[in-house]
């Protein structure tokens, strides 16, 4: 199980949590030695239905009987299982429960795993593995960035048994299933690491048996580790049906208070059988990009009003004493924060009033710095914070400029928009210090919006020179890939 430390974003708009450490990690496992009677009440256990075992399974795939183990054996045993199994399938999902004001809400995604011997498909967050005796193929199903630009992993494999190292070989689509909401899926560890949850059962922890459970109307032996990790056990079967992750405690988005948040892996349907013939595979893009590894995407491009004036408007402070027009205001300088009235908004808005009083008194006489709101919020603003509100009526001017809840907007003297942070989305520092640097530029003269398309384009080119020549042909002669991949 490569459940592994990790800062992730995700659930509401954004849901950030604390990198956390778990127990469990890719390698070693294994039980104590055993005295022959032990040996011989454990075989009798796996042929026993009334302690577990099922004797029409074949051999290798026998359940694990508990009654005549401790709950760590037992759990080892399970876990052995996997490691011998032809084939495996289930219809996987990571949930994450947390309280969104007064009501409960879940987060979740899939992370489903089917083997049937050397064929496997595993569906993790966005990303889709599929291998076979001849390939191993990847690929990313993200609509934002048009399935990851349609790139399609596409290599040699040998034919047997997969192998974790080489699924996981791929930085891109490892580091995206780490950052989902549970990491890679457990399932590929239990299957194919040569020493599953090493960690796990070589450390000091406390394994215990607790009540049995009903899952989907199958009875499940709970085994509870450390009072944090709890797994679900078909007596029958010796599958993993549920995974209780500890409790995550962090904001479901900056500025709001630290709440404990449940993490579950359900392993709907669970099952050694085999799953050949009715198993459903996402679509490969229509136009796939064959490559033997993905190729890191260039950023997006800068929003469209950099290096250009928004459409006529004039706004004023509360007394009037000061406006901003499509013009520009009356300084070099005029950086805008939007606030949409959320805890994500109030914690930028006392991230940047600390910010500007430590401005150096230069750049406080040049610059003026105003935050954009809804008239109906200047009262609680204005107990937060001395910095200038300006009204903006249904938030008209933030879409123009395309900020939201914290994003800021840099205008020079003449209205020309010459940056943008489109929003704020975690607690980090480096937004200000891009603006830091921004604002020097700016006022030396340097045409920041200029530069940064420029920056954009080059980064662009870079990417389609590196997709091009990393674009192969794959045959499905396997003599011939082999040639090629020599």
């Amino acid at each position: 199980m490569r459940w592994i430390s990790r800062s992730c974003t995700s659930t509401k708009d954004t849901v950030y949590f604390v990198a956390f450490s778990v127990l469990f990690a890719s390698v070693g496992c294994g039980s104590g030695e055993q005295t022959n009677r032990e040996q011989t009440n454990r075989e009798q256990a796996n042929r026993d239905p009334a302690m577990g075992g099922a004797n029409e399974l074949s051999a290798d795939t026998r359940p694990a009987a508990f009654r005549e183990r401790s709950a760590k054996e037992y759990l080892q045993a399970v876990v052995s299982r996997y490691q011998n199994a032809g084939s495996y399938h289930d219809r996987g999902l990571v949930q994450l429960t947390y309280r969104d004001g007064n009501e409960w809400a879940v987060k979740s995604a899939p992370i489903q795993v089917c083997l049937d011997h050397d064929q496997l498909y595993v569906a993790a967050y966005d990303v889709r593995i599929w291998r076979d005796d001849q390939m191993l193929t990847c690929w990313i199903l993200d609509p934002e960035t048009q399935n990851f630009d349609s790139q399609v992993v596409r290599v040699l494999t040998d034919s047997g048994r997969p192998q974790l190292q080489q699924l996981l070989s791929d930085r891109i689509l490892t580091s995206r299933m780490t950052a989902g909401l549970a990491g890679p899926p457990p399932q590929l560890e239990w299957l194919f690491s040569p020493k599953p949850m090493q960690p796990l059962f070589e450390g000091e922890h406390q394994f215990r048996f607790g009540e049995s459970q009903e899952i989907d109307g199958v009875t499940c032996q709970r085994v509870i580790v450390d009072d944090e990790f709890v797994f679900w056990i078909d007596r029958r079967s010796s599958t993993i049906r549920r995974v209780r992750l500890p409790s995550l405690r962090a904001p479901v988005a900056p500025g709001e208070p630290v709440q404990d948040m449940a993490l579950m892996v359900d392993l709907e349907g669970a099952s050694f059988s085999s799953v050949r013939d009715s198993l459903a595979i996402s679509s490969l893009p229509t136009e796939p990009k064959l490559v033997k590894q993905f190729i890191p995407l260039p950023p997006p491009p800068p929003p469209k009003i950099i290096g250009a004036r928004v459409e006529a408007f004039q706004i004023s402070e509360s007394s009037g004493q000061w406006r901003l027009t499509q013009n520009g205001s009356d300084r070099d300088v005029t950086l805008l924060m939007a606030f949409d009235g959320d805890a994500t908004s109030y914690a930028m808005l006392r991230t940047i009033d600390h910010w500007q009083s430590n401005m150096p008194a230069e750049l406080r006489r040049r610059m003026r710095l105003a935050v954009l709101a809804d008239p109906s919020d200047h009262t609680r603003i204005l107990r937060e914070t001395t910095i200038t509100v300006l009204s903006d009526r249904s938030r008209l001017l933030s879409s123009q400029l395309e900020i939201s809840s914290g994003g800021l907007a840099l205008m020079n003297r003449e209205g020309v928009v010459s940056w943008v942070q489109p929003g704020w989305s975690a607690p980090s520092s480096e937004p200000l210090i891009t603006l830091g640097a921004v604002l020097s530029d700016l006022i030396a003269g340097v045409d920041v919006a200029a530069r940064m398309k420029s920056q954009w384009q080059s980064q662009v080119d870079a990417y389609q020179k590196n997709i091009t020549e990393a674009q192969q042909p794959v045959s499905s002669d396997r003599s011939e890939n082999r040639q090629r991949a020599n």
